[in-house]
């Protein structure tokens, strides 16, 4: 629980919108695959990439027409660091298909993270002719889910070091629980009951309105 904590305290949220959504037409399988572009990642992530632990960047994206939701995916990009093999290893699943590639250094993880090109994602067929169509793409660095936030919630609600008038349990105001309290009600007010995820990291972004029939290959 601790290691939560300290990993939400020492990073900041951040939510942008700046990366590019291209759709792509996948041949000869007749899929749409997704174009994920120029994410602004933070400058963090380099060092974080050698630790040898596990890094998860969570790509929630939704098809829509107008406000309808006709279709979804959810994506993880797994990046691993073999201290063994001193090699970068990136796994990528979409729930139904997984490719791995490795890569001997960080700035060739970066740039593979930086224009992600994730293939066969949604089936044509089905999708609606003539409408305009859009892409929206929520992505998450290393995300906790739902039930691990509830509990680091009320962890944090029943540790002594945190009260929500910022005040010691003498009752007397300290700048370490004032600024305590401010970092944990920061991040903890991002996110509603009903949210499935929370991440220190995210970005959301929406591609321009396409038409399946005029999808760039």
């Amino acid at each position: 629980m601790m290691r939560w904590l300290l990993l939400i305290a020492c990073s900041s949220l951040s939510i942008a919108q700046a990366a590019e959504i291209v759709p792509l037409r996948v041949q000869p399988a007749n899929t749409m695959g997704v174009g994920v572009k120029a994410l602004a990642l933070p400058d963090t992530l380099r060092k974080d990439l050698s630790s040898g632990l596990t890094n998860r960047l969570v790509l929630s994206i939704k098809l829509k027409v107008a406000q309808l939701t006709v279709s979804e995916k959810l994506v993880e990009v797994a990046i691993k660091f073999d201290l063994w093999d001193e090699r970068f290893v990136v796994t990528i699943d979409d729930g139904v298909n997984a490719s791995t590639i490795s890569y001997a250094r960080v700035d060739d993880v970066m740039a593979a993270l930086s224009e992600l090109r994730l293939l066969d994602l949604f089936e044509l067929q089905p999708l609606r002719m003539n409408q305009l169509h859009t892409l929206h793409v929520d992505a998450l660095l290393n995300p906790i889910d739902k039930e691990r936030l509830d509990k680091i919630r009320k962890w944090v609600a029943d540790n002594s070091a945190y009260t929500p008038s910022g005040r010691s349990s003498s009752g007397t105001t300290t700048a370490a629980s004032a600024g305590t309290n401010a970092v944990f009600n920061r991040i903890f007010e991002q996110y509603s009951s009903s949210a499935d995820m929370a991440a220190v990291w995210r970005e959301v972004a929406v591609s321009p309105p396409f038409t399946p029939e005029n999808l760039p290959r």
